[in-house]
């Protein structure tokens, strides 16, 4: 991890100015016990960091994460649920990057809340703390009111392999106003973006092994409460399969991001990324370091974002959770 910090500190000394927003996406280990929380070199760049917990944090180790050295944004992501001898820590530490103007999210991941669980978070969230749980179920009736008691502060990432059936509408109906956001490996077609306008609820779109028809990208304009669409792109689209996303409807309440995950970009996939004008782009360090992207990356208005990890892919529910 210390050879990985350092080759970003060098990447990231003397990178010339540039409209686009570059963050360098980092993987930072929880603290050990008795040690401060690994810090990177200090520089004038700005860090997105990811720290996972396996198993609940010891007494103490949430604590211990308060002074967040160089980080404008973190992400914790949880294999378990909240815990109620945790309370307090998680209150502290959301408290304590509230106070540096540090952006931050708390990620559960496999389970929606129970009761307890969600007056756990009421506090973290009243501080500003976004809180993701990713899960591969449809919601029961009883985990619905648990997440409205948390209203604004929630997005949901449901990682189900499919879109939501006419036959779940009441259970989404349920989640009214909660941000939903759903993963798959294709792209909606008619049924799917019909049964998606009877949901009452914001709805995100992250898309991976897939390339869009014409057609299915006049759909995506016609879901009522689309906020974006994510599109992870591990194959070589051609031109005119690149040119379909011209025809995507965009504006501030509708965002539209990129994520390369292949070798090295071709010259003509760069050049329709920056055609393409997305508010995000993701590349990994290896591809933002290659001949000719960083500088046209530069070009862009949106932002950029430099994973300096590798992003193992081991099914949707567990990718999704190591997403910004």
């Amino acid at each position: 991890m210390s050879r990985l910090l350092a080759a970003c500190f060098i990447l990231c000394i003397g990178l010339p100015a540039a409209a686009a927003d570059v963050w360098f996406y980092e993987l930072r280990e929880p603290p050990r016990a008795g040690h401060v929380w690994n810090q990177p070199l200090l520089d004038n760049n700005k860090h997105w960091i990811l720290t996972e917990f396996e198993v609940d944090p010891f007494p103490g180790q949430l604590r211990a994460m308060r002074d967040a050295g160089n980080a404008q944004k973190i992400s914790l992501v949880f294999k378990r649920p909240p815990a109620p001898s945790l309370a307090d820590d998680y209150v502290a530490v959301a408290r304590a990057w509230r106070s540096l103007g540090i952006e931050h999210q708390f990620k559960f991941v496999g389970f929606l809340p129970t009761e307890q669980e969600a007056r756990i978070l009421a506090p973290v969230c009243e501080l500003g703390t976004k809180i993701i749980f990713i899960t591969n179920s449809v919601p029961t009736a009883y985990e619905a009111a648990n997440l409205q008691t948390l209203k604004s502060c929630v997005e949901i990432d449901f990682a189900l392999g499919r879109y939501p059936k006419y036959s779940d509408i009441n259970d989404f109906k349920s989640l009214k106003d909660l941000s939903l956001v759903f993963v798959n490996n294709y792209f909606p077609a008619y049924a799917h973006v019909d049964t998606l306008n009877l949901i009452d609820s914001p709805v995100a779109l992250r898309v991976t092994d897939s390339v869009p028809s014409a057609d299915q990208i006049t759909l995506l304009n016609q879901v009522k409460r689309l906020t974006g669409l994510h599109w992870e792109m591990n194959l070589f689209p051609q031109e005119d399969q690149y040119a379909l996303f011209s025809r995507l409807e965009r504006g501030p309440s509708r965002r539209f991001g990129l994520r390369w995950t292949l070798g090295t970009p071709r010259d003509q996939d760069v050049e329709a990324w920056v055609h393409a004008r997305p508010h995000r782009i993701q590349v990994s360090r290896d591809n933002y370091q290659a001949a000719g992207v960083e500088g046209k990356l530069h070009s862009l208005d949106g932002e950029i974002l430099v994973e300096m990890f590798q992003v193992l892919k081991t099914g949707l529910m567990e990718t999704t959770a190591l997403r910004p």
